[in-house]
């Protein structure tokens, strides 16, 4: 709906540079649009190495246009506020996808790929309203190396000085959601019989997962391998924060989810799922998940927990690391993040290899 009244929203784009390997980022964008739905930027990756680049459209990196990470771009106004996150939150495997061709994108020495972002189907706008904006873009990109290891590469920004100035006229500050004509109803949405068979067997994992880990996270109020490997060194509040992020989870059952497996945007593929954290009713489901087993790493029943994990009213957690490496990594380094961590209560859940 549109603005009774004009308004005018200026955005500027301050670009940082970073270090490079071959690799180099280029941001362009209009100089006026008339509503956010048509507020685009344009991220180009040029390989200006001697050697290939085998990329992985992780939705987390600017090689995706979905709106899945609220760390693809840094967004600040003049005033330093930043407008809230209005995408999706995105469970993504580099392991599992470095295998799939379709998860790869092979840059040639001297080519480009040009990928359009529409920042208004990830922020909304309203809470910050009229002002000049900066923004950010994040230039770590994953590569799979010739070895088959998933490596970070950041790309260098080419344009350092430049500034786009971007202005909204009369128009709206957020859009709606696009739910692809999905119907709003609860058990499955466009779901074959083999899919949700698929899906009730990781129901079952999950609401398993969740009840095992609240019984031992209420039973269990003391220092152990298995708390602290995921959520790092135990104190009573850390303690506290996680017991109630499962209880939680056993308060919404799994079986009262809507099921989406309308396929996912193409840059979602190779995914395993994604949800909207205000919008318990839903998890959309990817590729991927179809792929894994039931239970163990990474699995159907740990994705569930995972996306559960993200809604709002059961533990509002963000996606700071993915992985099992990654997700160690940070329990050791940033408790208060690691608490706050989808795969980390997804790994905790799933306890493979099993800890005490």
């Amino acid at each position: 709906m549109f603005s009774s009244t004009s308004s005018i929203i200026v955005f500027a784009l301050g670009l940082a540079t970073s270090a490079s390997a071959g690799l180099t980022l280029s941001l362009s964008g209009a100089d006026a649009v008339h509503d956010v739905s048509t507020f685009a930027v344009d991220a180009t990756l040029t390989n200006t190495g001697p050697d290939a680049l085998k990329l992985l459209r992780d939705p987390h990196t600017l090689l995706s246009a979905f709106p899945g990470s609220a760390k693809k771009f840094h967004v600040r106004n003049s005033e330093g506020q930043s407008p809230e996150f209005n995408g999706a939150f995105v469970k993504y495997s580099s392991e599992v996808a470095k295998s799939r061709h379709s998860a790869v994108k092979v840059l040639q020495p001297g080519e480009s790929i040009t990928v359009t972002h529409n920042l208004g189907r990830s922020y909304n706008f309203t809470s910050t309203g009229e002002s000049e904006y900066d923004v950010h873009p994040k230039t770590s990109f994953s590569v799979v190396d010739s070895d088959g290891q998933v490596k970070t590469v950041n790309a260098t920004v080419v344009n350092t000085d430049a500034k786009l100035q971007t202005r909204i006229v009369g128009g709206r500050l957020v859009l709606p959601r696009d739910y692809n004509g999905m119907r709003r109803r609860a058990g499955y949405n466009e779901c074959s019989s083999d899919e949700k068979d698929l899906i009730d067997a990781g129901i079952k994992a999950a609401q398993k997962y969740a009840q095992n880990a609240s019984i031992y996270l209420n039973k269990t109020t003391k220092a152990t391998p298995r708390f602290e490997t995921w959520f790092g060194k135990y104190s009573t509040a850390h303690h506290k924060n996680v017991t109630t992020h499962f209880n939680n989870m056993l308060k919404h059952p799994y079986k009262s989810y809507t099921y989406d497996c309308t396929p996912c945007e193409d840059d979602l593929a190779d995914a395993f799922a994604y949800v909207y954290p205000d919008e318990i009713s839903t998890i959309h489901l990817c590729g991927s998940f179809w792929t894994a087993n039931a239970t163990g790493t990474d699995s159907r029943g740990g994705t569930l927990v995972h996306e559960s994990s993200h809604f709002t009213l059961i533990a509002g957690t963000d996606d700071h690391a993915y992985g099992h490496e990654l997700a160690k990594e940070l329990a050791l380094n940033n408790t208060a993040f690691a608490i706050m961590n989808a795969d980390s209560h997804e790994y905790f859940a799933e306890n493979d290899p099993a800890l005490k």
